[in-house]
């Protein structure tokens, strides 16, 4: 920030000129557009198929009561201020038609007059200064502004002095100041900040650019970024694929205009939101896509796709990287040219002309060096969520806790979250489409992969903000190596009391995934249920198999033995999983139909059109009102039937304890823990003297053990190994009090479940 002049006195005509001129370029693709570029000329054929369908529909009328007959600011509050977005929506269209030179449309006089006249009624009847204002702020505030702005933009040289006045005078009105906060903070200040180059009006975008550190600071509580990434808004909701992926675009397409100007945002705002692009949002993305585990309420949008997502924030990281310096700049285009070469549907599928125009500039850039996301498991333990990142799939938890939602249910959205946050388990594979098109209108959202639930219906929206009584949610990582865990507690709207809890884990050592659930209780009189899986079948020649046996689509329920084994072969060849089944469990191949409509009936995006879709279900049935159930399940992800058959003979992890106290499970020198309780007995010469969780790694004679506090209360934990070590490096919050067994110290207070850890030499250094 320019702390020592006042940009209101010292910036120049040509600074705003700068502003404006970057702005135009983002909005139009800049001036050198090469239509024989299959994508280019697709976005511009859009533009223009798009203007003469909204000219065609469009009421030109001297009495008329709306622009179109579809939006007719009928008498419901929410449609009204939605139509008033809608509106100026599509006059953007028709003014990006007549300002772009590659349109049909460009420079026709009539099409020039349509949108002024557009504005002009506008400005008179709906959108003006000192309007009332009903129905949804954001159509006011937001949605209407960052449509209306562009125009202005567009027209600017053929828009009078007293038309920009009027209309940048009703935001004005409506908009005087940044405001909100989050993303919407940075939202306003987009707006403020784009308003004040239009009219010149340094101030404005001075209060703009003082409004963004804001919006970009690091938190440790509320809405915002946090220091491991983790993004959460509505208070207690992880939204890195949402808000968060919007705060990447709103920053992505204001610093660059304000780079080298008055008003440019450096230091640690800006800082902060290209290590939460880094760190935060690209290691979520996998083929492009960014999985529902942090998409929030979004996921029941069926504009609203993990891919739409991906890309979205992938065209975001393009843009910020002209806002920074060299060697980050390096990093986010590096993230952007992997999505652009192993994504799945199409990463030119948006209408930004200029994002196609500066992607296919990065795909043909032989300097610019793919950088895929390091395989590794990552604990945002801020947001209860958990990312196994390997060369062949993308394994992601959403957990809750007393610090986290159940799940967001608002504006009639998202009415079947119920268990999305109760522990469900997300595989992103080469079967890329498996979450995309139909799978959330369809799939049983009571049986979702990874959760332990009553079979039982609920309404509408049920458990929405629930918050557990329980603190217990988190993990710790060493490289490839994690292990999470929650105590789960399912909402009830009866008695709490009587809602089935459990104590659930997750070993997630390379390519093998273990699960374990215990002290599995209930007594609201309801059948309890772990759910192993419940994928989509995409390709009806998909085989089902247990122990080798196909399962067909009418073969019904099917009982599985104890120490079974499944296979689901997958849409492509890389695509199959493996399952390993501890104890006895069911299985079903089904045909499911249901509608957008079904799981969200907000008016911006309802959709009855029956979908229909084919699933394949493994779950534990642990009776009514289980006491002390428990389940045991391995999945292995890419595996073949031979292989998963081959793992089931002699599996490669074991679990050694799965009890109410310790869970635990073995793979060579790896050794994970989650300790429940205080006194937990000492599993495989490993004890930890509270509830923690202990990741113990082993390469060659060298040994890291890394701890962590899932309770975010804990004040300190003692790990005790039977083993002599010598100690290379640790933390400052660790202290070894002896050798011999080795014991550890763990300085726990105030860790808000971050990693803490230590590397040992095995033996004595001699």
């Amino acid at each position: 920030q320019n702390t020592t002049e006042d940009p209101a006195t010292t910036a120049t005509p040509g600074d705003f000129a700068t502003v404006r001129d970057r702005w135009r370029e983002m909005l139009l693709g800049g001036d050198a557009l090469d239509l024989d570029v299959p994508e280019i000329r697709a976005v511009v054929d859009g533009i223009d198929s798009a203007a003469e369908q909204y000219l065609e529909d469009m009421d030109l009328t001297a009495d008329r009561a709306f622009l179109w007959p579809d939006l007719d600011f009928g008498p419901d509050d929410d449609a009204h201020s939605l139509h008033v977005q809608k509106s100026y929506e599509r006059l953007r269209s028709l003014a990006n038609a007549y300002a772009l030179p590659a349109a049909e449309l460009h420079g026709d006089a009539g099409l020039l007059d349509v949108v002024l006249e557009g504005l002009d009624w506008m400005n008179e009847h709906r959108y003006y200064a000192g309007v009332k204002q009903p129905g949804n702020w954001y159509n006011w505030q937001i949605g209407a502004p960052q449509a209306l702005l562009p125009i202005a933009l567009m027209l600017f040289d053929q828009i009078t002095a007293p038309r920009l006045e009027k209309n940048m005078a009703a935001i004005d009105s409506i908009l005087p100041a940044p405001e909100k906060h989050g993303v919407n903070l940075l939202w306003t200040s987009q707006i403020v900040a784009q308003r004040g180059a239009l009219v010149e009006d340094a101030a404005k975008l001075a209060l703009a650019r003082d409004a963004i550190p804001e919006a970009l600071r690091v938190v440790t509580e509320g809405n915002g970024i946090y220091p491991d990434g983790s993004l959460i808004q509505h208070s207690r909701h992880p939204y890195t694929g949402g808000y968060g992926r919007a705060m990447l675009n709103a920053s992505s397409r204001l610093l660059p205009l304000l780079v080298g100007t008055p008003w440019a945002l450096g230091g640690e705002a800006r800082d902060n939101i290209v290590n939460f692009a880094l760190d935060g949002f690209a290691p979520w993305i996998r083929k492009g896509a960014v999985p529902g585990a942090v998409r929030g309420r979004g996921v029941s949008r069926r504009t609203s796709t993990d891919h739409a997502a991906g890309l979205n924030g992938t065209l975001s990281m393009m843009w910020l990287a002209r806002s920074v310096d060299d060697d980050r700049a390096r990093l986010l285009r590096g993230a952007v040219r992997h999505t652009i070469d192993d994504h799945y549907g199409d990463i030119f599928d948006t209408t930004e002309l200029s994002s196609v125009v500066e992607a296919k500039r990065i795909e043909n850039d032989p300097d610019i060096v793919p950088l895929p996301p390091e395989p590794r498991c990552i604990q945002y333990a801020y947001m209860d969520r958990s990312l196994h990142i390997r060369p062949g799939f993308t394994f992601a938890l959403a957990m809750s806790s007393n610090r986290i939602y159940a799940y967001e249910s608002i504006n009639k959205e998202n009415l079947h979250g119920w268990y999305t946050g109760s522990g469900m388990q997300y595989l992103h594979n080469d079967d890329a489409a498996h979450y995309e098109e139909k799978f959330w209108p369809t799939v049983d959202a009571a049986r979702l992969p990874g959760t332990t639930v009553p079979r039982v219906s609920r309404r509408d929206s049920a458990g929405a903000n629930f918050r557990s009584q329980y603190h217990w949610a988190g993990g710790v990582a060493t490289g490839t190596f994690g292990v999470s865990g929650m105590q789960s507690q399912i909402y009830s709207n009866i008695d709490q009391s009587a809602a089935p809890t459990a104590r659930k884990s997750w070993f997630m050592f390379d390519d093998v995934i273990v699960a374990t659930g215990a002290f599995i209780r209930s007594s609201n009189g309801y059948p309890i249920e772990s759910i192993a899986e419940n994928r989509r079948v995409l390709d009806p020649g998909q085989r089902f198999v247990v122990d080798g046996a196909e399962i067909g689509a009418d073969a019904g329920t099917v009982p599985v033995g104890a120490g079974s084994w499944a296979h689901l072969a997958g849409a492509t060849p890389t695509a199959g999983i493996g399952y390993v089944l501890a104890g006895e469990a069911k299985a079903l191949r089904e045909t499911r139909t249901g509608t957008w409509a079904d799981i969200n009936k907000n008016h911006n995006y309802i959709d009855d059109t029956p979908e229909t879709a084919e699933y394949a279900a493994i779950w534990f049935d642990h009776g009514v009102d289980p006491d002390d159930a428990s389940y045991v399940y391995t999945l292995l992800p890419g595996a073949t039937a031979d292989e998963t058959a081959a793992y089931a003979a002699d599996p490669d992890v074991e679990v050694l304890s799965n009890t109410r106290q310790v869970q635990a499970a073995r793979w060579g020198g790896t050794l994970g823990l989650n300790v429940w309780e205080r006194g937990a007995p000492a599993v495989d010469g490993v004890a930890c003297s509270g509830p923690a969780c202990v990741l113990i790694v082993k390469d060659g004679d060298k040994l890291t053990v890394a701890v962590s506090d899932p309770t975010h209360r804990a004040e300190s934990a003692t790990v005790t190994i039977d083993r002599t070590m010598t100690r290379i490096s640790a933390d400052d919050r660790m202290t070894v009090t002896d050798t011999s067994p080795t014991t550890i110290d763990v300085d726990l207070s105030g860790s808000d479940g971050q990693r803490i850890a230590a590397e040992f030499r095995i033996g004595n250094r001699d």
